[in-house]
Protein backbone atom coordinates (compact mmCIF):
# COMPACT_ATOMS: atom_id res chain seq x y z
CA UNK A 1 0.00 0.00 0.00
CA UNK A 2 3.02 2.76 1.02
CA UNK A 3 4.59 1.55 -2.19
CA UNK A 4 0.98 2.47 -4.14
CA UNK A 5 1.16 5.76 -2.22
CA UNK A 6 4.84 6.19 -3.27
CA UNK A 7 4.07 6.24 -7.12
CA UNK A 8 0.97 7.88 -7.10
CA UNK A 9 3.00 10.81 -5.26
CA UNK A 10 5.50 10.72 -7.74
CA UNK A 11 3.24 10.33 -11.13
CA UNK A 12 1.54 13.18 -9.57
CA UNK A 13 4.67 15.22 -9.06
CA UNK A 14 5.66 14.58 -12.56
CA UNK A 15 2.08 15.41 -14.17
CA UNK A 16 2.73 18.68 -12.39
CA UNK A 17 6.08 19.35 -13.17
CA UNK A 18 5.36 18.26 -16.71
CA UNK A 19 2.18 20.19 -17.01
CA UNK A 20 3.45 23.52 -15.04
CA UNK A 21 6.41 24.16 -17.12
CA UNK A 22 5.39 27.33 -18.29
CA UNK A 23 4.22 30.36 -15.71
CA UNK A 24 4.23 33.85 -16.95
CA UNK A 25 2.61 36.97 -15.42
CA UNK A 26 0.31 39.00 -18.26
CA UNK A 27 -0.90 41.91 -16.40
CA UNK A 28 -0.62 43.68 -13.02
CA UNK A 29 -3.66 45.56 -11.69
CA UNK A 30 -2.62 48.14 -9.15
CA UNK A 31 -6.12 49.58 -8.51
CA UNK A 32 -6.97 47.73 -5.24
CA UNK A 33 -3.58 49.23 -3.80
CA UNK A 34 -5.20 52.33 -2.04
CA UNK A 35 -8.45 51.02 -0.56
CA UNK A 36 -7.44 47.54 0.44
CA UNK A 37 -3.52 47.50 -0.22
CA UNK A 38 -4.38 44.33 -2.79
CA UNK A 39 -2.40 43.89 -6.25
CA UNK A 40 -4.04 41.36 -9.07
CA UNK A 41 -2.06 39.52 -11.03
CA UNK A 42 -3.14 37.69 -14.33
CA UNK A 43 -1.20 34.89 -15.02
CA UNK A 44 -1.01 32.39 -17.64
CA UNK A 45 0.13 29.03 -16.88
CA UNK A 46 0.62 26.41 -20.03
CA UNK A 47 2.46 23.03 -20.06
CA UNK A 48 5.16 21.57 -22.63
CA UNK A 49 2.41 21.01 -25.42
CA UNK A 50 1.88 24.68 -25.05
CA UNK A 51 -1.68 24.23 -23.55
CA UNK A 52 -3.48 25.61 -20.59
CA UNK A 53 -3.37 23.87 -17.39
CA UNK A 54 -6.59 23.79 -15.75
CA UNK A 55 -8.24 23.27 -12.57
CA UNK A 56 -5.45 24.52 -9.92
CA UNK A 57 -6.13 25.99 -6.93
CA UNK A 58 -5.04 29.12 -4.51
CA UNK A 59 -2.77 26.55 -2.74
CA UNK A 60 -1.23 25.41 -5.88
CA UNK A 61 0.53 28.48 -6.11
CA UNK A 62 3.05 31.25 -4.54
CA UNK A 63 3.52 34.65 -4.85
CA UNK A 64 6.31 36.69 -3.28
CA UNK A 65 7.53 40.42 -3.77
CA UNK A 66 10.63 42.61 -4.27
CA UNK A 67 11.56 46.14 -3.81
CA UNK A 68 15.16 45.64 -5.87
CA UNK A 69 14.19 42.97 -7.81
CA UNK A 70 16.88 40.42 -5.73
CA UNK A 71 15.05 39.79 -2.86
CA UNK A 72 11.66 38.61 -2.89
CA UNK A 73 9.33 38.04 0.50
CA UNK A 74 6.54 35.65 0.60
CA UNK A 75 3.24 37.70 0.44
CA UNK A 76 -0.30 36.37 1.11
CA UNK A 77 -2.88 35.17 -1.73
CA UNK A 78 -6.41 36.42 -0.55
CA UNK A 79 -8.24 35.35 -3.94
CA UNK A 80 -7.95 33.33 -6.61
CA UNK A 81 -10.06 32.30 -9.68
CA UNK A 82 -9.73 31.06 -12.91
CA UNK A 83 -10.79 31.96 -16.57
CA UNK A 84 -12.33 35.47 -14.24
CA UNK A 85 -12.01 37.23 -17.97
CA UNK A 86 -14.55 35.03 -19.50
CA UNK A 87 -17.14 36.04 -16.71
CA UNK A 88 -16.24 39.99 -16.84
CA UNK A 89 -15.05 40.54 -20.16
CA UNK A 90 -11.69 42.49 -21.65
CA UNK A 91 -11.39 45.70 -22.77
CA UNK A 92 -9.76 46.01 -25.76
CA UNK A 93 -8.48 48.99 -27.71
CA UNK A 94 -6.84 47.59 -31.27
CA UNK A 95 -4.64 50.46 -32.32
CA UNK A 96 -4.08 50.20 -36.22
CA UNK A 97 -1.11 51.37 -38.11
CA UNK A 98 -2.77 53.98 -40.76
CA UNK A 99 0.35 55.26 -42.52
CA UNK A 100 0.68 54.98 -46.41
CA UNK A 101 2.33 51.95 -46.29
CA UNK A 102 -0.65 50.41 -45.30
CA UNK A 103 -2.30 50.96 -48.46
CA UNK A 104 0.53 48.93 -50.41
CA UNK A 105 0.31 44.82 -50.84
CA UNK A 106 1.69 42.87 -48.47
CA UNK A 107 4.85 41.98 -50.15
CA UNK A 108 5.11 45.61 -49.79
CA UNK A 109 4.27 46.95 -53.92
CA UNK A 110 2.19 49.54 -54.56
CA UNK A 111 -1.32 48.69 -55.78
CA UNK A 112 -4.40 50.71 -56.61
CA UNK A 113 -6.69 47.52 -55.34
CA UNK A 114 -8.15 47.72 -52.32
CA UNK A 115 -8.60 43.86 -52.20
CA UNK A 116 -4.89 44.39 -52.32
CA UNK A 117 -3.81 46.25 -49.74
CA UNK A 118 -2.60 45.78 -45.99
CA UNK A 119 -5.36 48.08 -44.29
CA UNK A 120 -7.58 46.20 -46.21
CA UNK A 121 -6.89 42.81 -44.69
CA UNK A 122 -6.54 44.73 -41.57
CA UNK A 123 -9.91 45.52 -41.19
CA UNK A 124 -10.89 41.97 -42.27
CA UNK A 125 -9.03 40.00 -39.39
CA UNK A 126 -10.19 43.27 -36.94
CA UNK A 127 -13.95 42.15 -37.81
CA UNK A 128 -13.68 38.63 -37.56
CA UNK A 129 -11.99 39.12 -34.46
CA UNK A 130 -15.17 41.38 -33.22
CA UNK A 131 -17.63 38.33 -34.82
CA UNK A 132 -15.92 35.93 -32.47
CA UNK A 133 -16.64 38.19 -29.45
CA UNK A 134 -20.50 37.13 -29.72
CA UNK A 135 -22.37 36.52 -26.35
CA UNK A 136 -19.29 37.54 -24.57
CA UNK A 137 -18.88 40.39 -21.94
CA UNK A 138 -15.70 42.02 -23.81
CA UNK A 139 -15.88 45.65 -24.63
CA UNK A 140 -13.98 46.82 -28.01
CA UNK A 141 -12.51 49.91 -29.39
CA UNK A 142 -10.80 51.18 -32.38
CA UNK A 143 -8.04 54.23 -33.24
CA UNK A 144 -5.60 54.90 -36.14
CA UNK A 145 -2.41 56.49 -35.67
CA UNK A 146 -0.34 58.34 -38.57
CA UNK A 147 1.08 61.65 -38.02
CA UNK A 148 -2.06 61.53 -35.70
CA UNK A 149 -3.56 59.81 -33.35
CA UNK A 150 -7.42 59.34 -33.93
CA UNK A 151 -9.95 57.59 -32.12
CA UNK A 152 -12.70 55.91 -33.97
CA UNK A 153 -14.75 54.37 -31.68
CA UNK A 154 -14.76 54.57 -27.97
CA UNK A 155 -14.21 51.24 -25.91
CA UNK A 156 -17.57 50.32 -25.37
CA UNK A 157 -20.08 47.20 -25.20
CA UNK A 158 -21.48 48.16 -28.63
CA UNK A 159 -19.01 46.30 -30.69
CA UNK A 160 -21.34 47.57 -33.86
CA UNK A 161 -20.02 50.68 -33.67
CA UNK A 162 -16.24 49.59 -34.04
CA UNK A 163 -17.75 48.03 -37.21
CA UNK A 164 -19.85 51.26 -38.47
CA UNK A 165 -16.11 52.92 -37.57
CA UNK A 166 -13.81 50.73 -40.01
CA UNK A 167 -15.92 51.72 -42.67
CA UNK A 168 -14.28 55.21 -42.37
CA UNK A 169 -11.08 54.27 -42.25
CA UNK A 170 -9.28 56.17 -45.60
CA UNK A 171 -5.48 56.86 -47.09
CA UNK A 172 -4.16 59.23 -45.44
CA UNK A 173 -2.79 62.84 -46.75
CA UNK A 174 0.81 63.69 -47.64
CA UNK A 175 0.84 65.23 -44.22
CA UNK A 176 -0.24 62.32 -42.62
CA UNK A 177 2.69 60.09 -43.50
CA UNK A 178 4.62 60.03 -40.79
CA UNK A 179 3.89 56.90 -38.17
CA UNK A 180 3.98 58.42 -34.29
CA UNK A 181 3.88 54.73 -32.84
CA UNK A 182 5.15 55.69 -29.46
CA UNK A 183 2.59 58.30 -29.05
CA UNK A 184 0.24 56.51 -30.36
CA UNK A 185 0.41 53.46 -27.25
CA UNK A 186 0.66 56.68 -24.56
CA UNK A 187 -2.56 57.91 -25.88
CA UNK A 188 -4.16 55.15 -26.41
CA UNK A 189 -3.21 53.45 -22.77
CA UNK A 190 -4.26 57.30 -21.43
CA UNK A 191 -8.07 56.14 -22.63
CA UNK A 192 -7.95 53.45 -20.39
CA UNK A 193 -7.57 55.56 -17.41
CA UNK A 194 -11.37 54.95 -16.10
CA UNK A 195 -11.48 51.39 -17.46
CA UNK A 196 -11.39 48.49 -14.66
CA UNK A 197 -10.82 44.79 -15.39
CA UNK A 198 -8.50 43.28 -17.62
CA UNK A 199 -7.49 46.05 -20.35
CA UNK A 200 -5.19 45.51 -23.35
CA UNK A 201 -4.41 47.35 -26.39
CA UNK A 202 -3.41 45.49 -29.78
CA UNK A 203 -1.44 47.59 -32.02
CA UNK A 204 -1.19 46.69 -35.65
CA UNK A 205 1.96 48.17 -37.79
CA UNK A 206 3.56 46.99 -40.75
CA UNK A 207 6.54 49.86 -39.74
CA UNK A 208 8.41 51.25 -37.13
CA UNK A 209 8.51 54.82 -34.83
CA UNK A 210 8.89 57.48 -36.96
CA UNK A 211 8.20 60.51 -35.78
CA UNK A 212 7.23 63.89 -37.07
CA UNK A 213 9.27 66.56 -35.13
CA UNK A 214 12.98 64.87 -36.06
CA UNK A 215 12.31 64.95 -39.78
CA UNK A 216 10.39 67.93 -40.06
CA UNK A 217 12.18 69.89 -37.69
CA UNK A 218 9.40 71.31 -35.70
CA UNK A 219 6.82 70.53 -33.37
CA UNK A 220 4.25 67.97 -34.28
CA UNK A 221 0.44 69.32 -35.16
CA UNK A 222 -0.71 66.96 -32.54
CA UNK A 223 2.06 65.90 -30.08
CA UNK A 224 4.26 69.53 -29.78
CA UNK A 225 7.64 69.36 -28.64
CA UNK A 226 7.09 65.87 -27.21
CA UNK A 227 9.44 62.71 -27.75
CA UNK A 228 8.39 59.49 -26.43
CA UNK A 229 10.81 56.75 -26.14
CA UNK A 230 10.24 53.03 -25.07
CA UNK A 231 10.35 53.92 -20.97
CA UNK A 232 7.68 56.40 -21.65
CA UNK A 233 5.28 53.61 -23.53
CA UNK A 234 6.30 51.20 -20.29
CA UNK A 235 5.38 53.85 -17.42
CA UNK A 236 1.89 54.90 -19.11
CA UNK A 237 1.18 50.93 -20.10
CA UNK A 238 1.85 50.37 -16.20
CA UNK A 239 0.35 53.61 -14.71
CA UNK A 240 -2.90 52.36 -16.24
CA UNK A 241 -2.83 48.88 -15.43
CA UNK A 242 -2.45 47.65 -19.61
CA UNK A 243 -1.16 45.19 -21.01
CA UNK A 244 0.13 45.56 -24.70
CA UNK A 245 0.29 42.89 -27.72
CA UNK A 246 1.92 43.92 -30.81
CA UNK A 247 1.64 42.91 -33.94
CA UNK A 248 4.07 43.03 -37.22
CA UNK A 249 2.77 43.14 -40.32
CA UNK A 250 5.09 44.03 -42.79
CA UNK A 251 8.85 43.79 -43.83
CA UNK A 252 9.85 46.82 -41.52
CA UNK A 253 10.14 46.39 -37.36
CA UNK A 254 10.07 48.34 -34.66
CA UNK A 255 13.15 47.47 -32.69
CA UNK A 256 11.83 48.95 -29.35
CA UNK A 257 8.16 47.51 -29.53
CA UNK A 258 9.40 44.66 -28.26
CA UNK A 259 10.52 45.58 -25.13
CA UNK A 260 7.60 47.81 -24.13
CA UNK A 261 4.90 44.29 -25.29
CA UNK A 262 7.20 42.26 -23.41
CA UNK A 263 7.47 44.54 -20.40
CA UNK A 264 3.69 45.06 -20.15
CA UNK A 265 3.18 41.43 -20.19
CA UNK A 266 2.17 40.75 -23.56
CA UNK A 267 3.44 39.29 -26.60
CA UNK A 268 4.82 40.24 -30.09
CA UNK A 269 3.35 38.23 -33.20
CA UNK A 270 4.34 38.36 -37.12
CA UNK A 271 1.69 38.28 -39.87
CA UNK A 272 2.26 37.85 -43.47
CA UNK A 273 -1.15 36.55 -45.10
CA UNK A 274 -4.49 37.97 -43.78
CA UNK A 275 -5.35 34.30 -42.22
CA UNK A 276 -2.08 34.49 -40.41
CA UNK A 277 -3.34 38.04 -38.89
CA UNK A 278 -6.91 36.95 -38.17
CA UNK A 279 -5.13 33.72 -36.66
CA UNK A 280 -2.68 35.96 -34.26
CA UNK A 281 -5.92 38.15 -32.90
CA UNK A 282 -7.88 35.02 -32.59
CA UNK A 283 -4.71 33.62 -30.35
CA UNK A 284 -4.55 36.81 -28.84
CA UNK A 285 -7.93 36.70 -26.86
CA UNK A 286 -7.96 32.74 -26.42
CA UNK A 287 -4.62 33.57 -24.25
CA UNK A 288 -6.20 36.27 -22.31
CA UNK A 289 -9.47 34.10 -21.55
CA UNK A 290 -6.80 31.46 -20.46
CA UNK A 291 -5.46 33.54 -17.56
CA UNK A 292 -5.74 32.74 -14.05
CA UNK A 293 -6.18 35.91 -11.14
CA UNK A 294 -4.28 36.44 -8.50
CA UNK A 295 -4.50 38.93 -6.09
CA UNK A 296 -2.47 39.02 -3.36
CA UNK A 297 -1.97 41.39 -0.21
CA UNK A 298 1.25 43.45 -1.07
CA UNK A 299 4.17 44.23 1.74
CA UNK A 300 3.91 47.35 3.71
CA UNK A 301 7.31 48.48 2.50
CA UNK A 302 7.16 51.75 0.61
CA UNK A 303 8.88 51.46 -2.63
CA UNK A 304 7.87 53.48 -5.95
CA UNK A 305 8.62 50.52 -7.81
CA UNK A 306 7.80 47.20 -6.82
CA UNK A 307 8.71 43.16 -8.25
CA UNK A 308 6.58 40.22 -8.18
CA UNK A 309 7.27 36.42 -9.16
CA UNK A 310 4.47 33.86 -9.64
CA UNK A 311 5.29 30.40 -8.73
CA UNK A 312 4.10 26.66 -8.28
CA UNK A 313 6.08 25.10 -5.07
CA UNK A 314 7.88 21.99 -6.22
CA UNK A 315 7.41 22.18 -9.69
CA UNK A 316 9.97 24.24 -11.25
CA UNK A 317 7.76 26.64 -12.57
CA UNK A 318 8.08 30.13 -12.13
CA UNK A 319 7.63 33.36 -13.92
CA UNK A 320 9.91 36.27 -14.63
CA UNK A 321 10.17 38.94 -12.71
CA UNK A 322 6.90 41.72 -13.22
CA UNK A 323 7.17 45.22 -12.05
CA UNK A 324 4.58 47.79 -10.97
CA UNK A 325 4.59 51.32 -9.72
CA UNK A 326 3.86 51.83 -6.38
CA UNK A 327 3.32 55.49 -5.95
CA UNK A 328 4.33 57.24 -3.58
CA UNK A 329 1.34 58.71 -1.70
CA UNK A 330 -1.02 55.96 -3.22
CA UNK A 331 1.06 52.92 -1.91
CA UNK A 332 0.28 51.49 1.35
CA UNK A 333 1.67 53.10 4.52
CA UNK A 334 5.45 52.48 5.75
CA UNK A 335 7.90 53.71 8.36
CA UNK A 336 9.78 55.01 5.37
CA UNK A 337 6.63 57.54 5.07
CA UNK A 338 7.82 61.15 6.37
CA UNK A 339 4.76 63.49 7.69
CA UNK A 340 3.92 64.78 4.11
CA UNK A 341 2.48 61.90 2.93
CA UNK A 342 -0.19 61.28 5.64
CA UNK A 343 -0.63 64.97 5.32
CA UNK A 344 -0.98 64.81 2.07
CA UNK A 345 -3.68 61.61 2.41
CA UNK A 346 -5.91 63.71 4.74
CA UNK A 347 -5.63 66.58 2.47
CA UNK A 348 -7.01 64.57 -0.80
CA UNK A 349 -9.75 63.25 1.92
CA UNK A 350 -10.53 66.46 2.95
CA UNK A 351 -10.92 67.38 -0.68
CA UNK A 352 -13.18 64.42 -1.78
CA UNK A 353 -15.52 65.23 1.07
CA UNK A 354 -15.66 68.63 0.07
CA UNK A 355 -16.69 67.86 -3.41
CA UNK A 356 -19.30 65.66 -2.46
CA UNK A 357 -20.81 67.27 -0.31
CA UNK A 358 -20.87 70.16 -2.63
CA UNK A 359 -21.72 68.06 -5.44
CA UNK A 360 -24.69 67.08 -2.82
CA UNK A 361 -25.98 70.77 -2.14
CA UNK A 362 -25.76 72.08 -5.70
CA UNK A 363 -28.49 71.73 -8.66
CA UNK A 364 -27.69 68.89 -10.84
CA UNK A 365 -26.21 69.27 -14.05
CA UNK A 366 -27.87 68.20 -17.16
CA UNK A 367 -27.82 65.30 -19.24
CA UNK A 368 -26.48 65.08 -22.69
CA UNK A 369 -26.19 63.19 -25.94
CA UNK A 370 -23.14 62.88 -28.21
CA UNK A 371 -23.95 61.91 -31.09
CA UNK A 372 -21.90 60.70 -34.19
CA UNK A 373 -23.35 60.59 -37.54
CA UNK A 374 -22.35 57.88 -40.73
CA UNK A 375 -19.72 60.89 -41.85
CA UNK A 376 -18.39 60.82 -38.66
CA UNK A 377 -18.95 63.58 -37.27
CA UNK A 378 -19.81 64.74 -33.87
CA UNK A 379 -22.15 66.90 -32.20
CA UNK A 380 -22.99 67.68 -28.24
CA UNK A 381 -27.01 68.19 -27.42
CA UNK A 382 -28.11 69.17 -24.02
CA UNK A 383 -31.20 66.74 -22.16
CA UNK A 384 -32.88 69.72 -20.99
CA UNK A 385 -37.06 68.49 -20.86
CA UNK A 386 -38.77 65.79 -19.66
CA UNK A 387 -38.87 64.74 -23.43
CA UNK A 388 -36.07 64.96 -26.01
CA UNK A 389 -36.81 63.21 -29.27
CA UNK A 390 -34.51 61.58 -31.76
CA UNK A 391 -35.98 60.83 -35.53
CA UNK A 392 -35.37 61.73 -38.43
CA UNK A 393 -37.45 64.79 -38.63
CA UNK A 394 -36.29 68.49 -38.92
CA UNK A 395 -38.95 69.24 -35.77
CA UNK A 396 -36.89 66.48 -34.24
CA UNK A 397 -34.95 67.49 -31.13
CA UNK A 398 -32.01 65.40 -32.71
CA UNK A 399 -32.33 64.56 -35.78
CA UNK A 400 -30.49 62.25 -37.27
CA UNK A 401 -30.85 60.13 -40.99
CA UNK A 402 -30.20 57.27 -42.67
CA UNK A 403 -29.12 57.00 -46.61
CA UNK A 404 -31.87 56.83 -49.00
CA UNK A 405 -34.12 54.29 -48.93
CA UNK A 406 -33.76 52.82 -45.70
CA UNK A 407 -36.08 53.01 -42.99
CA UNK A 408 -36.14 55.48 -40.74
CA UNK A 409 -36.85 55.35 -36.72
CA UNK A 410 -37.76 57.78 -33.90
CA UNK A 411 -36.95 57.57 -30.59
CA UNK A 412 -37.74 59.49 -27.14
CA UNK A 413 -36.06 59.88 -24.06
CA UNK A 414 -38.51 60.75 -21.13
CA UNK A 415 -36.88 62.47 -17.73
CA UNK A 416 -38.57 61.08 -14.65
CA UNK A 417 -38.45 64.29 -12.57
CA UNK A 418 -39.23 61.93 -8.86
CA UNK A 419 -36.77 59.44 -9.81
CA UNK A 420 -34.20 61.71 -11.36
CA UNK A 421 -34.49 59.31 -14.28
CA UNK A 422 -34.21 59.03 -18.36
CA UNK A 423 -35.86 56.21 -20.07
CA UNK A 424 -35.40 55.96 -23.96
CA UNK A 425 -38.72 54.78 -25.49
CA UNK A 426 -39.38 53.95 -29.04
CA UNK A 427 -42.38 52.18 -31.06
CA UNK A 428 -40.24 50.06 -32.94
CA UNK A 429 -37.03 48.45 -31.54
CA UNK A 430 -33.56 50.59 -31.44
CA UNK A 431 -30.09 49.61 -30.10
CA UNK A 432 -28.70 50.22 -26.92
CA UNK A 433 -25.39 48.32 -25.62
CA UNK A 434 -25.63 46.04 -29.25
CA UNK A 435 -29.19 44.50 -27.52
CA UNK A 436 -32.57 45.94 -29.37
CA UNK A 437 -35.16 47.59 -26.92
CA UNK A 438 -38.34 49.46 -27.16
CA UNK A 439 -38.33 51.43 -23.95
CA UNK A 440 -34.82 51.14 -21.03
CA UNK A 441 -33.78 53.39 -18.62
CA UNK A 442 -30.96 54.99 -19.42
CA UNK A 443 -27.25 55.10 -17.42
CA UNK A 444 -24.17 57.14 -18.10
CA UNK A 445 -22.16 55.50 -21.17
CA UNK A 446 -25.10 53.90 -22.40
CA UNK A 447 -24.41 53.55 -26.12
CA UNK A 448 -27.88 54.60 -28.60
CA UNK A 449 -27.92 53.32 -32.40
CA UNK A 450 -30.29 54.64 -34.34
CA UNK A 451 -30.29 55.45 -37.87
CA UNK A 452 -26.79 54.99 -38.66
CA UNK A 453 -25.52 57.37 -35.42
CA UNK A 454 -23.95 56.35 -32.73
CA UNK A 455 -25.58 58.36 -29.73
CA UNK A 456 -23.70 58.13 -26.06
CA UNK A 457 -25.66 59.20 -23.40
CA UNK A 458 -23.91 61.22 -20.60
CA UNK A 459 -25.96 61.87 -17.43
CA UNK A 460 -23.68 64.27 -15.27
CA UNK A 461 -25.87 63.71 -12.27
CA UNK A 462 -24.78 59.76 -12.04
Amino acid sequence: MKKLIFITSIWLLSFISAAAEQISISGVDTSGLLFSGTVSLYVNITDNQGETVTDLRQEDLAVSESLNGRDYTPVEIVNFSEEVNEDKGISFLLLVDNSGSMYDRLDGKATDKDEERRINSAVKAIYALIQSMQGSEDKTGIALFNTFYKELAPVGSNRNSVIEAMQMIEKPGKDESFTELNAAVISAAGKFTRERGRKIIIVLSDGENYPYKPVRGEDSPQFGSSLYSTDDMIRELKRNSTTLYGINFGTTRDRDLEKAVISSGGFLFEAGTREELEAVYKTIRERILSEYLIEYRSGTEYAEQKYVKAEIPGSGAASGPAFYFSGSIFGKPSENFSWFYFASLALVFMVVVYLVLKKQSAPAEKAELEVTDFSGATQMFVVDGQKTVIGSSDSNDVTVVNGAGQSQSEATIIFDEKKSVYTVVSDSEVMVNNNPVKTRVLEAGDVININGATIIFNDKDQ
